[in-house]
């Protein structure tokens, strides 16, 4: 991963502040720590970090506040949430806010490092030009450079754990998994045709392909990038 990257953790918990940085500096990014918003404000001055590993249970201002006002002053910085709330109403309030992604506390070092590198892949597509699809989560839409369709909230929720997972990558079982189903052949029939449609969608509103690429006896995976909102 470009060792360009730079990551500010923005955790009051300095042990596992320390233990973040320390992973993602030797994974190759170029990473910082801060314990609340003032801090954060007084190393934005003049530069500004391409990700945002944000806790919201913070002193003083917490995560939500600033990932609201720095997504506004800053829509492209990448902003991951990590947090021990894990309710589906705290994880909507935070993609409202301008999240990228979502993760709940506990998260393993190498699970924050798979999420820091898929932004990564993100930003890295973004300089070099590439058309990227935006899925508006609280609508369930996906938007192209083609216009913008609706998506059922299967198809929503398997997009975004698609663009969530390590290498945009998915195994069949945890496809399935996601959308509360068993994992036979039947069902993975049935898989197989909801990610044609989902992927016929993604080619209208402008993806090229391969938008969604199929896996041989594993599952399936992203060809293009996807941003949340």
């Amino acid at each position: 991963m470009p060792k360009t990257i730079s990551v500010v953790v923005v955790e009051d918990n300095i042990s596992l502040q320390e233990l973040m940085v320390e992973h993602l500096s030797d994974n190759g990014y170029r990473a910082m720590g801060v314990s609340c918003a003032e801090e954060l404000d007084e190393n934005l001055v003049g530069a500004k970090p391409d990700i945002l590993l944000l806790d919201i249970n913070l002193p003083g201002e917490d995560g939500i506040s600033i990932a609201t006002r720095l997504h506004q002053a800053h829509p492209n910085m990448r902003i991951a949430m990590l947090t021990a709330r894990g309710a589906d109403k705290d994880k909507t309030i935070g993609y409202g806010s301008g999240a990228d992604m979502y993760l709940t506390k506990p998260a393993s070092p190498d699970e924050i490092l798979a999420a820091v590198a898929s932004l990564s892949r993100r930003i890295v597509q973004e300089n070099d030009g590439a058309e990227i699809l935006v899925l508006d989560l609280a609508k369930s839409r996906l938007k192209g450079n083609l216009g913008q369709v609706d998506l059922t909230t299967a198809e929503a929720l398997m997009l975004k754990a698609l663009a969530e997972a390590p290498n945009q990558k998915l195994d069949y079982w945890r496809l399935l998994e996601l959308l509360n189903k068993a994992a036979t052949e039947k069902a993975k029939s049935a898989l197989g045709v909801a990610v044609h449609r989902l992927k016929v969608k993604m080619l209208a509103v402008g993806a090229k392909e391969p938008a969604i690429k199929s896996l041989f006896k594993e599952g399936y995976q992203l060809g293009i990038p996807v941003q949340i909102i």
